[in-house]
Formats: structure tokens, C-alpha cells, sequence
């Protein structure tokens, strides 16, 4: 059995036929999806500012725990499964698919890769053959400042994890209680300046901590109230900064040293290996400190 849907990824819900295939003849099935999600890629702006929001080829959905796939590009997408499809009294879909098969476990990864499309997490429900996409999830845009490999995102309250969505009467989704969750979500690939990244979390009251390839970005003082769909934009995010303090004496190096990074709590140096013979010394903006020794089993 093979089935077909068309969606339309729009803010503004615009209505679209969707037509199925069954077997290589008509299909009983036919959808007519909305979106007011934010998801797949986002296009130009207009002259209001306002950026079209597409399908991409590859993008996937669940429908009832079925998966489909398009190949399409652009704002209208036909999505098609060569799974078994039956009609149902109630339509559910997740997208991506990769967020949940049914709206009884949707989750918001705790590693993600800062792509509009996987942080763009949606809901839809219906009894009719007609879908309406909402976002279930919050989304942070940010920029790095420098080129790197590795993103974390930490709050003092859940960012990810796995939720039931329900829909109140306004048809907006809701999220229940929350398992296997988070406080920190770790983005991995490669980020380079100039570049939008995007990442989804919890709904919530968040007072980030940034880190840009483990060393301390932004550690806010302030909560961001982040809302479901809404783009909550943390900017260029700052350079990691030196401290004061240097790790001399590593392989002989007495003279330039390693310098340490600022922390929350105080200062970080990574990728330094110390063996049981390694000597070194801290110093201090020019002032020399007491020498240590590592002794084995100290």
C-alpha cells in the first residue's frame, strides 16, 4: 500500500489539497494540510522581513506512527510512505520524524547539530483528513564567534527530554510531564561565524550557560522566557576569555606558557596532558607561584 501527503509549511495556515496513492489508484485518503510551524529551512525574507518558510528534499514525518519522506523542495511538499496506511478516526503527526512516532513520546534530543530543520520540532492533530502542524517546542538562535566543533547550552531548569502533547481548546499544543530529561544540550558538527544556529528546548524560564568547545561563552544572570514557537535570538555569543593565570614549565616550556580560561567558578585549561614526571608551576600575570610535581596516586 502506498500513500501520499502534500503539506504546506506556512506561518499563516493557508490551506492545501493533499491527494493519496493506494496501490497505484486514487486513494480514499486525502489530507489537507496547514502549518503555522516553523520548520525545514527558511527561505528569503520579504520586504517586511518576514522569511518563507520551505520543505527541503529528504525531510520526514510520522502520520499515526507511520513514517514519510518527500523528495519535493519549496513551501508545498508531498510526502509519501510505502507502508501500510488506513484511514483512522484521528490523524497524529510529529515532525521530524525523528522527534517521536506518537504525541505519547515526543522528544527534544539532548544532542542536536543546530539545524532550523531539527529544531523546528511540530504537532498536528486532526479528526478530519485535514492537518494543522504547530511547534511543540521552543527554539534559540545564535551565532559563534569564531569558527568551532562543539556547542553546550545548559539552564538551570530542563531543556530536553521526552513529553506527552495534548491540545487545549484553542488547538495549541500543550506539553505534559517531562522524562529522561536534561538540563544541558551539547551541539556537535561544524560552526562557523556569520551562521544562524538553532536549537530546540523546553518551553520555560532559562538562565543559560553557553560553551563554545568547552570553554566558557555566556553565563547569564538574567531568565529568558522561551515560548513554544517562538525564536528567542541569544546573538553572537562571546569569545571564550583568557585569564591571567599560565600553566609554565610543560615540556620545558618555561617561557611563554599555556594560559588558562575564565569559568564560572574560577579557570579551565583542556587538552593538557600531565604525566607522573611532569613539572610545572602557575604563574600569575608575571609573578611566579610555588612549583608542583604530580607524585603517582596524588
Amino acid at each position: 500500500m502506498v500513500a501520499a501527503v502534500a503539506l504546506m509549511a506556512m506561518v499563516s495556515c493557508n490551506k492545501e489539497e493533499i491527494n493519496g496513492l493506494q496501490g497505484g489508484e486514487p486513494s480514499s485518503i486525502t489530507f489537507t494540510a496547514e502549518s503555522d510551524a516553523t520548520k525545514t529551512s527558511l527561505g528569503e525574507a520579504d520586504a517586511e522581513g518576514v522569511k518563507a518558510v520551505n520543505w527541503v528534499s529528504g525531510a520526514q514525518i510520522t502520520v499515526n506512527g507511520v513514517l514519510f519522506s518527500t523528495e519535493d523542495e519549496g513551501s508545498r511538499a508531498v510526502f509519501s510512505t510505502t507502508s501500510a496506511f488506513d484511514e483512522a478516526e484521528v490523524y497524529n503527526a510529529v515532525y521530524p520524524a525523528s522527534a517521536g512516532k506518537s504525541h505519547s513520546a515526543v522528544t527534544i534530543p539532548d544532542s542536536q547539530k543546530g539545524t532550523f530543520a531539527e529544531a523546528s520540532i511540530a504537532v498536528a492533530t486532526s479528526t478530519t483528513r485535514s492537518l494543522c502542524f504547530k511547534n511543540a517546542a521552543s527554539i534559540v538562535k545564535f551565532q559563534v564567534p569564531a569558527a568551532a566543533k562543539e556547542v553546550t547550552i545548559e539552564s538551570n531548569a530542563n531543556l530536553a527530554g521526552t513529553f506527552d502533547v495534548t491540545f487545549n481548546e484553542a488547538g495549541e499544543p500543550v506539553i505534559g510531564s517531562v522524562t529522561s530529561e536534561s538540563k544541558k544540550i551539547t551541539l556537535t558538527g561544524t560552526f562557523a561565524a556569520g551562521t544562524d544556529y538553532y536549537v530546540a528546548v523546553l518551553p520555560g524560564s532559562h538562565t543559560f550557560t553557553m560553551r563554545i568547545d568547552g570553554y566558557l561563552s555566556k553565563a547569564s544572570t538574567k531568565a529568558v522566557a522561551t515560548k513554544r514557537a517562538i525564536v528567542s535570538n541569544l546573538q553572537i555569543l562571546p569569545a571564550p576569555t583568557q585569564g591571567t593565570y599560565k600553566l609554565m614549565g610543560l615540556n620545558g616550556d618555561w617561557g611563554n606558557g599555556i594560559k588558562f580560561y575564565k569559568d564560572v567558578d574560577g579557570y579551565l585549561l583542556q587538552d593538557v596532558v600531565l604525566t607522573d614526571a611532569s613539572e610545572f608551576k602557575f604563574c600569575q600575570e608575571g609573578a611566579w607561584s610555588r612549583s608542583l610535581t604530580l607524585v603517582e596516586g596524588k
